[in-house]
């Protein structure tokens, strides 16, 4: 996998570059709580600040009334059992800056923070539809893995699913803020201009591309995930007229073909042509840098589908991203 950064559209390479990419900053960005499907659902106890799901069709309340010793409603509520979560404070000035917990960070002296400005909870129904079936009080058995064991306690599973809220609630914070962007592509066409006197003059336009796609949002690291399909090859550059982006990276995936045969070893696609008769011929190589590089596993799939048969291809085994077999 290559990482490139976005260059200015002030670089020299911006009139020269046969596709170019314009990034720029998406206005009318994704709403986290209501366009993604996400573990938990945010309570918002001042609405007229911020509207959580609490007004969305369907919802559920997770509260219920405390009732005393006769049955009665006392006024006063808590969580339904089987509820995890979160509370959210926020500092409210010109803006809104969420924080999971109650805020300690912030200073007690200061009257524009709301310590249970909202609650972020999910339960095991949830959980398991969004996640994972059969999940609950499940934990991976190591970061990142897709293998699960019983979680030790609650507290270790909590801690889990904390993670899940951090992750979530940042993201919602970047849609408040607009840390949101969108891309376009344009093609560059050259034409000869002829003028009255006979003089013909070379020149070039850009014209709107095919691709286009918005709602992405930096990661942590300021690492902005963008995706077009024409942005993979060396030939192509992307460009920003927002100077704080300029500098910005953005990853180009490198896929191979590759076969396993046995007693033999590792093999990978180096060439393939098709003849008139529709036969692809191919040559493989033991050489991983020899190897042809495909820009998505999509197209890794055409190509492997074409010269792999059908009885011994698997999409998963046969079509692998460069770095992971390095």
């Amino acid at each position: 996998m290559k990482v490139k950064e976005i260059l200015s559209t002030s670089d020299e390479r911006y009139n020269t570059v046969k596709t170019r990419v314009i990034v720029e900053r998406e206005y009318e960005c994704p709403d986290p709580l209501h366009d993604y499907d996400q573990i938990f659902l945010f309570h918002s106890n001042c609405p007229d600040e911020m509207v959580g799901n609490e007004r969305d069709k369907g919802y559920e309340d997770p509260f219920e009334e405390i009732e005393d010793e006769d049955g009665y409603g006392t006024g006063e509520f808590r969580f339904r059992e089987g509820i995890v979560w979160f509370p959210v404070a926020a500092y409210i000035h010109s803006g809104i800056a969420l924080s999971l917990g109650n805020g300690s960070h912030f200073p007690d002296q200061m009257w524009d923070v709301t310590r249970r400005f909202a609650y972020m909870w999910t339960d095991k129904k949830r959980f398991e539809k969004m996640c994972c079936t059969d999940g609950w009080m499940t934990v991976p058995v190591e970061k990142g893995s897709m293998e699960r064991r019983p979680a030790k306690d609650f507290d270790e599973f909590k801690d889990y699913l904390r993670e899940f809220a951090e992750s979530e609630l940042r993201l919602l914070q970047q849609a408040i803020d607009g840390d949101c962007y969108w891309y376009h592509t344009e093609e560059r066409e050259e034409f000869v201009k002829k003028y009255p006197d006979g003089k013909e003059v070379k020149s070039f336009e850009y014209k709107d591309g095919e691709d286009s796609c918005g709602g992405f949002f930096p990661d942590e690291s300021g690492f902005l995930d963008l995706d077009a399909p024409k942005s993979y090859g060396d030939d192509v550059e992307w460009f920003s007229k927002e100077e704080y982006l300029v500098g910005t990276e953005y990853q180009i995936p490198e896929f191979v073909v590759t076969k396993v045969v046995p007693n033999e070893g590792r093999f990978f696609l180096a060439q393939y042509t098709k003849d008139s008769a529709g036969t692809f011929n191919t040559a493989w190589t033991a050489k991983l840098d020899d190897a042809i590089v495909l820009p998505s596993w999509w197209q890794a799939q055409s190509v492997a589908q074409d010269v792999i048969d059908k009885d011994n291809y698997g999409a998963l085994k046969n079509c692998v991203e460069k770095d992971k077999l390095k």
